[in-house]
């Protein structure tokens, strides 16, 4: 896609994008500080529902982009407040799977009942939001692609 913007006019998008990301958070934040839970373990607990098939520590990492020892560490802390349970996997005798508790299961039903990004988005129709999913789907797999890119060039590794 050629686009004529200038340097300056990326850098507002950067901008606005961060700042819309910073104000959902904090708003998002707020309200789920009233159930006791952070944006983070929200998230997994979404996320183990969303799956299909069994949710695993590397699946869950894939969902929120988070590096796998850094959602092993969470969902180690996950076990502990009682949100979730760890299974070990039958088939594959090294893998664990990912359930919720009872207490997770309760947590998750009050997210589902949180409005505050449904009243934010409200601000745009029907269509507007769609066409939205569709930018954000577009935008963020093309980070994706490339962060792989910069994985498989030698001088964007830490090694090199």
């Amino acid at each position: 896609m050629d686009n004529h913007f200038t340097t300056d006019q990326y850098y507002a998008y950067w901008v606005l994008l961060e700042q819309t990301y910073h104000t959902l958070f904090q708003a998002r934040e707020q309200e789920l500080r009233s159930i006791g839970i952070s944006t983070i373990k929200a998230a997994v607990l979404s996320v183990i529902k969303t799956i299909d098939g069994p949710a695993t520590p590397t699946e869950i990492s894939r969902w929120i982009r988070r590096e796998p020892h850094s959602v092993s560490e969470l969902l180690n802390r996950m076990v502990k407040k009682g949100l979730i349970k760890k299974i070990k996997d039958m088939k594959k005798k090294n893998q664990v799977r990912i359930d919720m508790t009872e207490q997770g299961e309760d947590i998750y039903q009050k997210l589902r009942d949180l409005k505050s990004f449904r009243d934010i988005i409200s601000c745009l129709s029907s269509d507007e939001q769609e066409n939205l999913w569709e930018y954000l789907r577009a935008v963020r797999n093309e980070a994706v692609k490339y962060m792989e890119l910069k994985k498989q060039l030698p001088y964007f590794n830490e090694e090199a």
